[in-house]
């Protein structure tokens, strides 16, 4: 049996579903709109990310995104 813990925790999954929910939610709002989109320090922030700017241009949204990889501060 898998660790709860494990069962619990945000994964790539998680992270693609939210983000298409995101985008559902724009299109029905008739929001086209760039989208300014940042990460933090955590260390699961950059393959979040990344997974979540898979889905963003899989879907056509123009995104901003800060230079050279920088953590982009709360709130910004």
């Amino acid at each position: 049996m898998g660790s709860r813990r494990f069962e619990k925790s945000i994964n790539e999954w998680h992270i693609f579903s939210i983000t298409q929910a995101i985008w559902l939610y724009r299109r029905k709002e008739k929001i086209d709109s760039l989208l300014f989109m940042g990460m933090d320090t955590h260390g699961a922030s950059e393959p979040a990310f990344r997974s979540t700017l898979e889905v963003l241009a899989a879907n056509g949204v123009d995104v901003m995104v800060s230079d050279n990889d920088e953590c982009t501060p709360t709130p910004a």
